[in-house]
């Protein structure tokens, strides 16, 4: 077993692995109803979803020979951070394969 690579998303060609890759995961899988691509898309767009504007925020791609494997979204509100005198983020469309180890690593 190879080792498992972490990369944030940052050029276009991360961001359609890390859109694409639950096509990967659920392939097969008759329950699956995929998201619309240009949803996704906006997700990911500041411009086009604001609580990315609210503090910082990061997407990331797990890889394992060269292959991504998982995907990670992480972000936290500063207003409200400072409003309610915590330290608290959140993280959103966490996918991986049926890994434990590529869910560690993330």
């Amino acid at each position: 077993m190879s080792d498992i690579v972490i990369k944030e998303v940052k050029s276009k060609k991360d961001q359609k692995q890390f859109i694409m890759l639950p096509w990967s995961l659920y392939k097969g899988d008759p329950f699956w109803v995929p998201p619309l691509i240009s949803d996704m898309k906006a997700t990911l767009n500041p411009a086009k979803n604001a609580l990315l504007n609210l503090g910082p925020y990061a997407y990331f791609l797990a890889f394992r020979d060269g292959k991504p494997v998982g995907r990670l979204g992480v972000g936290a509100d500063d207003r409200l951070n400072a409003a309610k005198n915590r330290r608290v983020g959140s993280f959103t469309l966490f996918e991986t394969i049926g890994d434990y180890s590529v869910a560690k690593a993330l």
